[in-house]
């Protein structure tokens, strides 16, 4: 098979490090520090993290912005299809030449030092945004926020999306634990929007921000946003904004969009006066995140039925799963599901499978971590679902279409972002 010299590249840079996470800020600063420190010429930037949504948010404001007529980068993981995903300088997806020689760059200067993929990666989109001129970077963390690799940098805003459950293995078992991780990344008289928390989270975000200084523009408190029979309302203490419901699907990406337009107000006074209420609309109704809540169209699906994709993995991701399936109508729902052994796939699978006619469990495409197939059918009750295994998604999706006939269904990909990723990718390459 072709590998480019970008995957050559990045295979080699899997290497460096026997662990593929380990948090840590020391690695990183080392190799910046031999790069010329990128991370201190990079544009104004907009830190964000949380457990879910950071990535809608950064794909919102990211639209309001240039909307708005503002030159953009953004960076953001993980990928669905190709490595350059991550990167966006001033809107497109870094160039392959481009990234391959930045790559080897910092190869070269790490010298075979000890590293992770993410940190040198990080490292290597440092100095591509360093290099090209922008308005405004919006950074998305990786993993955490207090340790993680993004967390060298000085922001001009930061931002924290909903908290629960996940990583636990890395950023603790509890969500105060996990909370404390995510408000690492509070800075010193930088200011934060908070999106909506549990009075736990939202307790310790608290205490991190009064030891940094740091002022919050809190969900529920500062500002809300709320949906209307025409769109949403935004408001704060100085403003009824009415606006579009964003185009993205699932009522969880209202709050989404209440973070980001909470951010683009607050840019439009610092320096980017360009932002208004009807270049935040358009950016509303302009984003593009695939493999949330997405439908998508293929030529091999039989009259009235539909296939929805969603890249969500945990507790959070669930719960609005869930309100999504409850507010669909009638139609009958088929999941196929598959999950990576590091996620608690009990409590993500089983509330949805109780709200499906059945359940098709797949491994994940060149993962392998993909928990085996049969262990998530093992956890649903198969007198009350029906059950099947299957070799892949486009396999699946011909299964169930067959098995049924008689009335056309709603198919629902879920558990992996990189499963999500497989589909988007194999769709693309047929159609």
């Amino acid at each position: 098979m072709y590998r480019s010299k970008t995957d050559q590249i990045l295979a080699r840079l899997m290497e460096l490090h026997p662990k593929t996470i380990d948090l840590s800020l020391g690695r990183i600063k080392r190799l910046l520090s031999l790069l010329g420190n990128p991370e201190k010429k990079l544009p104004p930037i907009v830190h964000v993290a949380g457990t879910n949504g950071k990535g809608s948010v950064v794909a919102m404001l990211n639209a309001i912005m240039r909307c708005s007529g503002y030159r953009t980068h953004t960076y953001t993981s993980p990928h669905l299809i190709n490595f350059n995903e991550r990167i966006t300088i001033c809107g497109k997806k870094i160039d392959n030449d481009e990234l391959a020689n930045i790559l080897d760059e910092c190869e070269q200067i790490n010298a075979g030092e000890p590293i992770t993929f993410f940190e040198i990666t990080t490292a290597a989109a440092f100095v591509a945004f360093s290099r090209t001129k922008a308005d405004v970077l919006i950074l998305e963390v990786g993993l955490g926020g207090r340790l993680d690799a993004t967390n060298v940098i000085t922001p001009l805003l930061t931002a924290i999306t909903s908290i629960s459950l996940d990583h636990s293995q890395f950023l603790g078992n509890t969500i105060s634990k996990i909370a404390k991780e995510k408000a690492g990344i509070l800075k010193n008289k930088v200011p934060a929007i908070i999106g909506s928390q549990t009075l736990e989270s939202l307790k310790v975000i608290e205490a991190h921000a009064k030891q940094t200084n740091a002022s919050l523009l809190r969900s529920g408190y500062e500002w809300n946003i709320n949906v209307t029979d025409s769109g949403t309302v935004y408001n704060d203490e100085s403003l009824n904004l009415l606006l579009p419901r964003p185009i993205l699907n699932g009522i969880h990406q209202v709050e989404n969009a209440g973070i980001a337009v909470c951010a683009a107000l607050y840019l439009s006074k610092n320096n980017f006066s360009k932002i208004d209420a009807e270049t935040i609309a358009n950016g509303l109704e302009s984003t593009v995140w695939n493999g949330r809540l997405q439908q998508i169209f293929w030529s091999g699906l039989s009259t009235n039925w539909e296939v929805w994709l969603d890249g969500g993995h945990n507790p959070g991701a669930k719960d609005a799963l869930c309100y999504h399936i409850d507010n669909w109508d009638g139609r009958p729902l088929h999941l196929i599901v598959g999950m990576m052994d590091t996620k608690d796939v009990k409590n993500f699978v089983v509330p949805l499978a109780k709200r499906a006619l059945s359940i098709t469990a797949v491994s994940i495409p060149d993962q392998n971590s993909s928990i085996e197939p049969r262990k998530i059918l093992s956890l649903i009750d198969s007198s009350k679902t029906t059950t099947r295994l299957s070799s892949d998604v486009m396999s699946a999706i011909t299964e169930i279409q067959t098995e049924n006939k008689r009335v056309a269904g709603r198919i629902l990909v879920c558990g992996s972002l990189y499963l999500v990723g497989s589909v988007i990718e194999t769709i693309t390459t047929h159609q």
